[in-house]
């Protein structure tokens, strides 16, 4: 009784034809098994999956050899049959994949509401929204003193050398003041889009004038208050293979790169001996402006920036027309025609082209083009009757020669080019113009009765990086005004008073103590010559630091 308990169930009361019947279904189990491919005994796979294992199969022939429905031969051959078909059909996924080109990794959708450090630079991603702050502060001790000063009798207009001051000495921001920029991007119906804010506050306190606080005296006193000046503040916005749309007040396009590329923006530069000198620092120094370039200002603007094309972009914009800042804000109309009718606005135009590298030689050119009408009106013909050295000028006896509602058109161009070579840099820049004035854009545009006066400038610089950290560089630069033919002709009685030529010689060493952190060192020897051949000459040292971030 206990044998028969050990006998298998299958062979007891099982006739032989039942058994050869059963045997006969699981042969031919076992043969559609060999003819259909492995992964059917699963659900289809994910596309260009790898074949499943063998493992049911393996188990069938097991149970078949076992209950003695196969020989051992026939297990053997079956078992080596399947085999042989699943390594073939693995080659042939392994040769799918190899030709199958790699697939790129998902892409990770970040949810609207997670906020996010920059990878570079300070600020913030807040869902779709970019918020960046991004600015300098520097502050330098400079020294200041005359050489030569032949212009005492009687002074120079606008001539930016030092006249007959005594050593003096000043703690105050160099050419730029310190700024804080506020930028807030995102990206709308397929638009870059982004809007910007710059505040520019000094170091410095300062008297206020009518003139701005750019021309404002120092007040070196007690209770002084520092000047903040809200430069900037524009929109823009663009899309791939449109360009670029700009609606604000930003920098204007002639003397742009000039003042971009001058080695002085990391320093001080010219003490402005025109305007509040160094022993009552005002706002900022002046660099190199009004001795090499213009100064491009900051201007209400419309504009628009082309994309780039193998280098070359192009940009043109409306901008807020000008008036001459000596017969209007500063109250000197006998030095020139205030022509305050604004019928058009001014128009600028520029356009910069990146050259390809060619053996280790970046380059980069540009070319501005500037032109705004400057027109008579109703005011300007009493103007010159407010100033004080015409007190006995009766109405309507002004020098003024241009009828009310007509006009004089102001042009000008300039140029330049920035080449970089292991280290080296040299930028060298120049600009013409008729009617365009001379430091500022229409500073002392046209003679009193409104006739334009032309005028040119260029300067030169090399610097040279050593171990990415000292810059050596040196500059030399100037700016000539030349009389109206009839001031020429006539020897106005205040024409010789105003400057003919500024020019200077500036020598900088720089070092980057860190990412941010620069440390500036500076020599600027200054000239000025006026139309009746005066001259004044000065030397600054500057010492500080500018930190960018």
């Amino acid at each position: 009784m206990t044998k028969a308990l050990l006998v298998p169930h299958t062979r007891i009361g099982v006739s032989p034809a039942r058994r050869w019947f059963g045997g006969f279904c699981a042969l031919t189990l076992l043969a559609l098994l060999c003819l259909v491919p492995t992964r059917s005994f699963c659900q289809a796979p994910a596309p260009m999956q790898a074949p499943a294992a063998a493992s049911p199969v393996s188990d069938l022939l097991d149970v078949l050899l076992a209950n003695g429905t196969i020989t051992q031969a026939q297990y053997d051959t079956l078992k080596e049959r399947f085999a042989a078909k699943h390594e073939a059909e693995m080659a042939k996924h392994e040769a799918q994949m190899a030709a199958q080109p790699a697939q790129p990794a998902p892409m990770m959708v970040m949810p609207t509401n997670v906020v996010t450090a920059m990878d570079n630079g300070v600020g913030l991603n807040i869902g779709r929204y970019a918020l960046s702050f991004s600015g300098e502060i520097n502050g330098f001790y400079v020294h200041d003193r005359s050489d030569r000063s032949s212009n005492n009798d009687g002074g120079c207009v606008l001539c930016l050398a030092v006249n007959g001051q005594l050593p003096n000495s000043s703690l105050r921001n160099g050419l730029l003041p310190g700024d804080l920029n506020i930028k807030i991007s995102t990206k709308e119906a397929g638009w870059d889009v982004a809007v910007d804010f710059g505040i520019w506050p000094g170091i410095e306190s300062l008297l206020t004038s009518p003139a701005g606080m750019n021309l404002a005296g120092g007040q070196p006193t007690g209770f002084g208050v520092e000047g903040v000046d809200f430069r900037q503040q524009y929109i823009t916005f663009g899309r791939h293979g449109v360009g670029t749309f700009k609606v604000g007040r930003d920098l204007g396009f002639f003397g742009q790169e000039a003042i971009l590329n001058d080695m002085t923006i990391f320093g001080a530069g010219n003490t402005n001996g025109a305007g509040p000198g160094n022993a009552n620092p005002g706002a900022v120094t002046l660099g190199r402006i009004g001795i090499g370039y213009l100064y491009t200002d900051f201007m209400p603007q419309i504009g628009y920036t082309s994309p780039s094309m193998a280098g070359l972009q192009v940009s043109g914009a409306i901008f807020q027309p000008l008036s001459d800042i000596v017969p209007t804000a500063l109250g000197l109309p006998q030095y020139s025609a205030p022509l305050t009718g604004h019928g058009q606005p001014q128009y600028q135009i520029k356009a910069t082209y990146a050259a390809p590298k060619i053996a280790g030689i970046k380059a980069k050119f540009w070319t501005n083009y500037l032109t705004q009408s400057m027109e008579a009106d109703q005011s300007d013909i009493n103007a010159e009757c407010r100033g004080s050295l015409s007190p006995n000028c009766a109405p309507g006896d002004s020098r003024l020669l241009i009828p009310v509602g007509q006009s004089v058109r102001a042009n000008g161009v300039d140029y330049g080019v920035n080449a970089s070579f292991h280290g080296f840099d040299f930028v060298g820049y120049g600009y013409n113009g008729s009617g365009i004035g001379t430091e500022g854009l229409l500073f002392l545009a046209t003679s009193r009765s409104g006739s334009k006066r032309d005028s040119q400038g260029y300067y030169l610089q090399g610097t040279y990086t050593v171990a990415k950290k000292w810059t050596l560089g040196a500059s030399y630069g100037q700016s000539n005004l030349i009389l109206a033919d009839e001031e020429l002709a006539k020897h106005e009685e205040y024409s010789p008073t105003l400057m003919k030529d500024n020019g200077s010689y500036v020598g900088q060493v720089r070092y980057g103590l860190t990412s941010w952190v620069n440390l500036v060192g500076e020599y600027t020897h200054s000239r000025s010559d006026s139309q009746r051949g005066l001259v004044s000459t000065d030397d600054s040292f500057a010492l500080g630091s500018i930190a960018f971030f």
